[in-house]
């Protein structure tokens, strides 16, 4: 059975910004960022725990082909999936788990 996923307001601000910058580097960029992230999203849905735990309870999915990883949360209890960043690999590793309001 799939898990719904839930967007933290600023990992769906994170996704939009990502497709944004793409697409203004090449034209269909962008969405070919948003085909593997979305592919991604779909198998977290489908698999929630096959990917790594790797800070406690946050898990990480890297996305094909663009240097992009998906944090997240399992909660078992909804069946829900809290997606908490699209974070670029070439940002400061700290800000993955950084608090948000």
């Amino acid at each position: 059975m799939k898990y719904a996923l839930v967007f933290h307001p600023a990992s769906q601000m994170e996704y939009t910004e990502a497709f944004i910058w793409y697409e203004k580097q090449q034209a269909g960029l962008g969405h070919e960022f948003e085909e593997a992230l979305e592919e991604r999203l779909l198998q977290i849905a489908q698999h929630p725990e096959h990917y790594s735990a790797v800070k406690k309870p946050y898990r990480e999915a890297s996305v094909n082909k663009f240097p992009f990883v998906i944090v997240y949360k399992i909660s078992k209890q909804t069946r829900s999936v809290f997606i908490f960043s699209i974070f670029h690999t070439s940002r400061n590793p700290r800000l993955k788990y950084r608090k948000k309001n």
